[in-house]
């Protein structure tokens, strides 16, 4: 009985996801800025926020992270090799753009996840894929017939590769192996709209 919304909460209007797999219970992928708005909504839904998974660490994609977890009690994961964004503003990206409170954004992950896992929620199964470049251990998360790509794919564009950790050539890498992917997928990013993964394959360049 998987449920997926948009959660409004976004820092830099990075996009939020929530997954609803129970009755009573949730998992967020990407809160990224506004906690109170995160828990108004759960509040609203009558939602138990069990995990947060992270696609990666910038702060535009972790700032409600520490402040929900206090609140809530809930797991978080990111992705193996991504644990020193958690750890270091600068490749959380915090001194690149000055950001203020460099504490919130740094914080100890409850679950490293790599390539290949399968996390159960419920019923619910979530495959991890890893596929970096826009940071050394972004993953994406493969659920139903959803693919969340984060900062490495997007409608007709892909992530930037000049913070700490990014790489240009691991990141093409990466979006052959999603290019690589058996069928079609609805892909929802780190930021924009919705696309699908046959439209990706078609028409973004960075994936001919």
């Amino acid at each position: 009985m998987m449920e997926l919304s948009r959660v409004n909460c976004g820092y830099e209007a990075a996009n939020c996801y929530c997954i609803k797999y129970s009755d009573t219970e949730c998992l967020l992928v990407d809160p990224g800025d506004r906690a109170d708005r995160v828990l108004a909504y759960l509040e609203q839904k009558s939602l138990k926020l069990t995990h947060i998974l992270l696609t990666h660490g910038h702060f535009d994609h972790t700032g409600a992270c520490k402040e929900l977890r206090e609140e809530t009690g809930c797991k978080i994961a990111i992705g193996k090799g991504n644990e020193i964004m958690l750890r270091d503003p600068d490749y959380a990206g915090v001194t690149f753009f000055r950001l203020p409170n460099p504490q919130r954004y740094l914080f100890e992950p409850d679950m490293i996840v790599d390539d290949g896992d399968v996390l159960e929620f419920g019923e619910l199964k979530i495959k991890v894929i890893g596929a970096s470049g826009h940071t050394a251990g972004d993953v994406c998360y493969l659920v139903d017939d959803i693919l969340i790509t984060g900062d490495v794919l997007f409608e007709g564009n892909c992530g930037r590769c000049d913070l700490p950790g990014g790489s240009w050539e691991r990141m093409q890498k990466s979006l052959a192996k999603l290019k690589a992917l058996p069928g079609d997928y609805k892909v929802l990013s780190g930021h924009g709209p919705d696309t699908t993964l046959d439209r990706e394959r078609k028409y973004n360049p960075y994936m001919k």
